[in-house]
C-alpha cells in the first residue's frame, strides 16, 4: 500500500489518503476518506489576530487637543503646499497622477501604515498642484481587532472635541469641524471605514481650508452703496 504527500502553498499540506482496491468494502473506503480529514484539520495554522495599539501608541500619529488640529504625523503640512513642498517631509508625495491622488506606505507608526494625500488642481493647468486632504489610512488586519475602534474614536475625540450624536460611533462615521468664522477656513476631520486593496480599514481624513490657491485668490465683492 503506498502513500503520496501533496504540496500546497504555504506552511500547511494534506496527506493522501491510502489508495484502497476496488473490492475493500465501502466501511475501509469510509474510513480511508476519514483519515485525509483528520490530517488536514490537525495541520491547518491557528489564525492570527492583529494585536490593537494602545492609546499612547496611537496618540504618537493623531496627538491630542494640545497639538492642534492637525494629527502629530502630518503636523508639518499646510493646506494649499504644493507636492514638492509635501514631499520634502513625506518623500514621494510628489509623483502625483492626474487623478492628484498619492498614496504612500509609512513604517514605524503604530495602526498607520499608508497616508494619502489629494491634490486639488491649478486653475490655469487643470493640473493637481495644491494640497486639499491627507488621510492616515490604518492598518486593515485591525478593523476587526478586539477594542480597536473603541480606543480610536476615543483618542480621536479627546483630539478634535466631543461626539454630540453617539449612534454615529455605531455607524463607524464620524465627522469633526474645526471652531472657524471663516468659512473658507474651515477644516475638517472626519473618521469612517472604506474599503481597501487589503479589505476594509479605518480613515482618518484631514481636509484643509478650501480657499483660492496661492495667486488666484480675489476679494470679495463689497456691498453696493444706495
Amino acid at each position: 500500500m503506498s502513500h503520496e504527500l501533496a504540496a500546497c502553498k504555504g506552511p500547511s499540506f494534506a496527506l493522501d489518503a491510502p489508495r484502497v482496491p476496488d473490492d475493500v468494502g465501502t466501511g475501509m473506503k469510509a474510513l480511508r476518506t476519514t483519515i485525509g480529514v483528520v490530517i488536514a484539520i490537525a495541520i491547518a495554522p491557528a489564525p492570527v489576530r492583529a494585536q490593537a495599539p494602545s492609546a499612547a501608541d496611537l496618540q504618537k500619529s493623531i496627538g491630542t487637543k494640545k497639538d492642534g488640529w492637525t494629527p502629530v504625523l502630518v503636523r508639518s503640512l499646510r493646506g494649499q503646499m504644493t507636492p514638492e513642498q509635501v514631499a520634502k517631509f513625506f518623500p514621494g508625495a510628489d509623483k502625483v497622477p492626474d487623478t492628484g491622488l498619492v498614496d504612500i506606505p509609512i513604517e514605524g507608526k503604530p495602526g498607520v501604515v499608508r497616508l494619502k494625500f489629494w491634490f486639488q488642481n491649478d486653475r490655469r493647468t487643470m493640473k493637481p498642484a495644491y494640497l486639499s486632504s491627507v488621510t492616515l489610512v490604518f492598518d486593515p488586519a485591525l478593523t476587526n481587532a478586539p477594542g480597536f475602534w473603541d480606543t480610536l474614536w476615543r483618542v480621536c475625540e479627546k483630539k478634535f472635541g466631543k461626539i454630540r450624536k453617539r449612534e454615529k460611533i455605531e455607524k463607524q462615521f464620524i465627522t469633526w469641524s474645526s471652531p472657524t468664522l471663516r468659512i473658507e477656513q474651515l477644516r475638517i476631520a472626519q473618521l469612517s471605514k472604506f474599503p481597501v486593496k487589503e479589505g476594509m480599514a479605518f480613515h482618518l481624513a484631514i481636509h484643509f481650508e478650501q480657499g483660492s490657491p496661492p495667486g488666484t485668490a480675489t476679494k470679495p465683492a463689497g456691498r453696493k452703496r444706495r
